[in-house]
């Protein structure tokens, strides 16, 4: 296990889940783009998302549905770790379940994720987690950008999605992920990521996002 020196990210080493990796890996990449690309009305410059029918712009590469771990026993079965894995490593605040989303993604040459994060202000996770089954050599980082104490700093949420549109440039590189296989990487959700232009094929991960409940 490997953090960032503050808690926030972690990875942890399952390089041993070799037939897992095979299995997962050769399913996601057969499933390939199941998302129908997000319109944008170029008049107005207004997107139509519809969660669990549109890939989000900020996807430049294959994206399957947002239920791999409710189709995969691998996928589920990394999915369960991810929680067991927040409730030791992690400080989750008390809740009632754990909710998940999870999806695959793989690329070819020179396809990306623009930055974004799945936590506030874009969205309502608490933790997201990346699992590598695949890593050809010369793949590209995971890189984190840490702008979230400065939110409440800036007038309008148009500010802040101008700099997410530039790639947030007066912030330093908070951490850097090296994709391995088996590697598998959890964080805040509110941690700004993306993944610059791949260089070879066949760079594949599986994603998701840990929604805690709250308590009644």
């Amino acid at each position: 296990m490997a953090n960032s020196g503050n808690g926030r990210i972690i990875e942890y080493d399952h390089s041993d889940l070799v037939e897992l990796n095979s299995r997962l890996s050769s399913w996601i990449i057969g499933l390939g783009d199941e998302l129908q690309e997000m319109e944008v009305d170029k008049m107005s410059m207004t997107s139509y998302y519809e969660p669990y029918i549109n890939k989000p712009l900020q996807c430049k590469c294959s994206m399957t549905n947002w239920d791999l771990a409710v189709r995969n026993e691998d996928a589920k079965f990394i999915t369960a770790l991810v929680g067991d894995y927040v409730d030791r490593d992690f400080s989750p605040r008390e809740h009632k379940d754990k909710e998940v989303e999870t999806w695959g993604v793989s690329y070819t040459e020179g396809e990306s994720i623009d930055w974004h994060c799945h936590g506030k202000p874009q969205g309502g996770s608490d933790y997201s987690f990346c699992y590598y089954p695949k890593v050809p050599e010369g793949s590209a980082n995971l890189l984190f950008k840490d702008i979230h104490s400065d939110i409440k700093h800036w007038e309008t949420n148009h500010d802040y999605y101008t700099g997410l549109q530039n790639g947030f440039p007066d912030y330093p590189m908070y951490y850097e992920c090296t994709p391995e296989e088996g590697k598998l990487i959890v964080w805040d959700a509110e941690i700004m990521h993306a993944v610059p232009p791949n260089k070879p094929n066949g760079r594949c991960a599986f994603i998701g996002n840990i929604i805690l409940t709250k308590k009644r």
